[in-house]
């Protein structure tokens, strides 16, 4: 697929193979919710499901990761907005794919303006890296060096966002660290 959607050199081509990236990713939504409501259920068979319907979810998002450069710009704003709403409703289990989703798009839009989204994806990371032991150290981690690219993008962008932001991203941090009882070597 990735050769595919490199290989386009039609812009019309581009936003409508993007259009179908962003309705199978908005199906993968619907599916995010059920995912979320049968997570706590204890049935065998319902988990047997989970784990099937997981793997579509995180096919798709892998897709993203290496195809999000030869998106369409506009779409994939609305791939990003998505994205974030599938971040919210995973288990942390699944959360490293989403915030490797976000990551390779904030990367294939480093250099566009993207301050609004970037502004709401500081707020779920501020939150999802001060819960601190509820989350698996890789994906705390991870979040904590997402929320340092998000927070580049929006000095980049608008720097009144970044300084309204600051304190709450230096708050969760500190709270990561305290929580894990950390030791910081500075090099």
């Amino acid at each position: 697929m990735e050769k595919v959607f490199k290989s386009i050199k039609s812009s019309a081509v581009t936003k409508e193979a993007s259009k179908l990236v962003l309705s199978e990713l908005k199906s993968c939504g619907a599916l995010a919710l059920k995912l979320n409501a049968l997570r706590t259920s204890d049935d065998c068979k319902e988990d047997k499901v989970l784990k099937n319907e997981h793997l579509e979810v995180l096919h798709l998002m892998n897709l993203i990761n290496l195809i999000a450069p030869y998106l369409s710009e506009k779409i994939t704003l609305k791939v990003l907005s998505e994205v974030h709403k599938l971040f919210s409703y995973m288990s942390s289990e699944l959360a490293r794919h989403a915030l490797k989703t976000i990551e390779a798009i904030f990367e294939a839009l480093r250099v566009k303006n993207i301050v609004l989204e970037t502004e709401d994806i500081v707020v779920s990371l501020t939150s999802f890296v001060s819960l601190g032991d509820k989350n698996p150290l890789d994906t705390v981690i991870l979040a904590s060096k997402l929320l340092r690219v998000a927070m580049d993008l929006l000095y980049n962008g608008q720097s009144s966002l970044w300084i309204k932001n600051l304190p709450p991203v230096c708050r969760s941090v500190i709270g990561m660290y305290d929580s894990r009882k950390f030791v910081i070597v500075i090099f």
